[in-house]
């Protein structure tokens, strides 16, 4: 927890509007800098943010491809825990 801490990813509520205008930048950041694992990363954790897993885990999944030790590792773990616990019942009727 403290990694999903020190993302900022359980501090409370948040707007929207400022979480899709971060993504925006970091799509432009990614154009020029595909091979940033940390971009990467906080991309991946503001998807968590709004729900959009499989744009989260996408972006963890790049980041580890750049590092097979990224904490995109664990994190990817922690998102897909999230998903099986929350929405057990959506993937399994």
């Amino acid at each position: 927890l403290s990694t999903l801490y020190n993302l900022g990813i359980n501090t409370g509520f948040c707007r929207c509007a400022d979480i899709l205008n971060r993504i925006a930048q970091l799509d432009e950041l990614l154009d020029k800098e595909s091979g940033n694992e940390e971009l990467w990363i906080e991309r991946g954790t503001l998807h968590w943010k709004l729900q959009d897993w499989q744009k989260c885990i996408a972006d963890f999944d790049r980041a580890i491809s750049l590092n097979e030790y990224s904490t995109a590792v664990e994190l990817r773990q922690m998102a897909m825990d999230a998903i099986a616990f929350y929405y057990k019942d959506r993937y399994n009727p």
